[in-house]
């Protein structure tokens, strides 16, 4: 899949350090069953530490990945939940490994029990309140069957967090003062979690086929697109293209190159800014700005999104790249312009362009 994605220049790092870890994280757990088998404590709580700190590392930034779906940066509530779980279940292995590494993980601590739970909290988190959420937008919006399937997957892990996260309670219990109650082991649910893992990885295994299959479904976005426009800082318009949406809204052409051109000169001498502006924001129309020497591309879209920002900037890239003399010494050549639209099919292959 990272193959893929470096084949058709898909930088979705979030992505790909998320599924980096997580291939290790599942290593390191095996090699612990290996040690637990062999009743050597000390190494299998090695293992789980570090099984655990990748797992970390994977939820972490498959929260970011679906995050930036959505958004420009996450919510700072969002974030400082699931950097919070992080941190506990992270705290918990290592104070674990170091103090009570002669006590298997599975008979546990209180801070083992308690790093246990925030992981399940955490993956509920992550592919239930998250990605369901994400991929539904998605779906609601192109009515595309493979976003349903996503979403089913992100359904499914979640389902097998949920009986985890009611042994772990019942667990927790039992580290409560003056709670007649033994350490419930919870047998009952061995079935029920055995079904539920093996249908959350089923729906992990698939998530990560259909994206090698489909490696463009990277950046499907969930919010409309209007149009994408190239303008010389100067206010010369050297391409447009308008994009099919749910939502119709007009917008004038005529009037842009100037509007833009006006934007960049505003924040660069009225404002004295050395930088170019990046964005402006509503709350139902935004404008994204990617601006070099000598030109601009501007993206109107319902919402800004990490990704949308990152497809941009490759676009931009590139489009230097096809057309080095675009714009030189005050001359606009535009031969081969048309062209462009494999650009666009490349780095936004599922906007569909439309007649003004």
């Amino acid at each position: 899949m990272i193959v893929k994605g470096v084949k058709y220049q898909y930088y979705v790092s979030y992505l790909f350090i998320s599924i980096t870890s997580s291939f290790f994280g599942i290593t390191f757990e095996n090699v612990m069953y290996h040690f637990e088998n062999a009743g050597n404590y000390k190494m299998m709580n090695l293992m789980f530490a570090i099984h655990i700190t990748l797992f970390c590392f994977y939820l972490f930034f498959m929260f970011m990945f679906l995050d930036s779906l959505v958004r420009v940066r996450p919510k700072i509530i969002s974030l400082v939940i699931v950097s919070s779980l992080v941190a506990i279940m992270f705290i918990g292995v290592w104070i674990h490994f170091f103090y009570e590494n002669d006590v298997s993980y599975a008979d546990g601590t209180i801070i083992i029990t308690a790093s246990r739970l925030a992981y399940d909290f955490l993956g509920f988190y992550v592919f239930g309140i998250q990605g369901v959420f994400i991929y539904w937008q998605i779906y609601e919006k192109t009515k595309e069957s493979l976003a349903f399937v996503f979403m089913s997957t992100q359904f499914f892990m979640m389902i097998g967090f949920l009986p985890r996260i009611y042994r772990e309670i019942w667990n927790m219990i039992f580290f409560l003062p003056e709670k007649n109650i033994s350490h419930l082991k919870l047998t009952g649910l061995s079935p029920i979690l055995f079904a539920c893992n093996l249908l959350a990885l089923v729906s992990i295994i698939t998530f990560l086929i259909l994206y090698i299959i489909n490696i463009k479904y990277i950046i499907r976005l969930p919010h409309d697109i209007y149009f994408l426009g190239i303008y010389t800082l100067s206010g010369l318009k050297i391409y447009k293209a308008s994009f099919k949406t749910s939502k119709k809204k007009k917008i004038q052409d005529s009037i842009l190159s100037g509007i833009f051109s006006a934007f960049h000169s505003i924040f660069k001498s009225l404002f004295q800014s050395e930088h170019p502006i990046k964005m402006i924001h509503s709350d139902d129309f935004s404008l994204l700005f990617f601006t070099d020497n000598s030109i601009m591309v501007v993206v109107a879209t319902e919402q800004p999104t990490f990704i949308l920002a990152r497809a941009m900037k490759q676009f931009l890239i590139q489009f230097n790249q096809q057309f080095p003399n675009i714009y030189k010494d005050n001359f606009l050549n535009l031969e081969g312009i048309e062209n462009t639209h494999q650009l666009l099919k490349l780095r936004f292959p599922f906007l569909k362009i439309v007649l003004d």
